[in-house]
């Protein structure tokens, strides 16, 4: 059942992962990630973004465009995300934007 508000939106005319900035490098010190959705328009009501790290989903979906990815093994990782409906149905994807985590070893 659609509302009216649903019937009229026409979609998102920018879905735009806009951080991490693709091919980045993220240093060993760094315990996390933001990573940043821009919706125009903005998100609306009834939709989630799920945001994925490496083709799996990561995290629940979120009233929210932006999300911290913590905990990245060394090497290359891919990050988008999607925008869905709380039943789970896809209205928009981003870009996937590829980071390099670079690790220091601690020697004791």
């Amino acid at each position: 059942e659609l509302s009216p508000d649903t019937a009229l939106f026409g979609g998102y005319s920018v879905v735009n992962l806009v951080a991490p900035i693709d091919q980045s490098l993220v240093h060993y010190d760094q315990q996390n990630i933001i990573v940043q959705l821009a919706l125009t328009p903005e998100l609306q009501a009834g939709h989630l973004v799920q945001f994925f790290l490496d083709g799996a989903a990561y995290g629940r979906p979120l009233a929210a465009t932006s999300y911290s990815i913590g905990n990245l093994q060394r090497g290359s990782h891919m990050v988008s995300a999607r925008v869905v409906t709380a039943e789970g149905e896809t209205v928009a994807n981003s870009q996937s934007v590829r980071v390099h985590v670079q690790r220091h070893f601690k020697r004791n």
